[in-house]
């Protein structure tokens, strides 16, 4: 949801679709997300880490600390509350949002009138479904009661009949 117009168009198009978040620790993401970049994508150099503890710069391949603030995108999902001045500057900024959408919404339309195709709308909804967010350490969390009570309310959420069995640690250096 780092993208502002990821989430009008999840709102229109999957309104009643239960959304399930796993959040990880933000250093612990940047780390794994700059050596999965660094050891997946040879042919590319990536800058030093150090260069991108704040926003993205050109060759960076989408990895920087600003997608590491996960308050923003949590805000945005109504899961944070936001200060005063964050919210004007939400509110401002979704009007903005909104208005370049009704834009690209007139270039689509007329593109569809190019088309002929004759389909009909889909229907528009501004709100979300259900949002179920867990820490990604929760999945394998050895307390059992903590355990137990993760996976009943995931089985709950999804609405499954049978319970979720605990989840297994997967050692990728092996």
């Amino acid at each position: 949801i780092s993208s502002d117009a990821s989430l009008p168009l999840y709102g229109k198009y999957f309104s009643d679709t239960n959304l399930i978040v796993g959040i990880r620790h933000p250093v612990l993401w940047f780390q794994s997300f700059y050596n999965f970049r660094v050891n997946n994508v040879p042919w590319r150099i990536m800058p030093a880490s150090e260069k991108l503890l704040k926003g993205c710069i050109g060759g960076s391949q989408g990895v920087c600390g600003w997608r590491g603030n996960f308050h923003d995108f949590l805000y945005k999902l109504g899961k944070t509350k936001a200060g005063k001045f964050d919210q004007q500057q939400n509110q401002q900024q979704q009007q903005k949002q909104y208005e370049e959408y009704l834009d690209d919404m007139e270039d689509i339309q007329a593109e569809k009138k190019l088309l002929d195709l004759h389909l009909p709308p889909i229907p528009k909804s501004s709100s979300t479904g259900p949002i179920f967010l867990y820490d990604f350490q929760q999945l394998i969390d050895t307390d059992h009661e903590r355990s137990t009570k993760f996976r009943n309310d995931l089985q709950s959420f999804l609405e499954l009949n049978d319970e979720i069995p605990p989840f297994t640690k997967v050692d990728n250096n092996a």
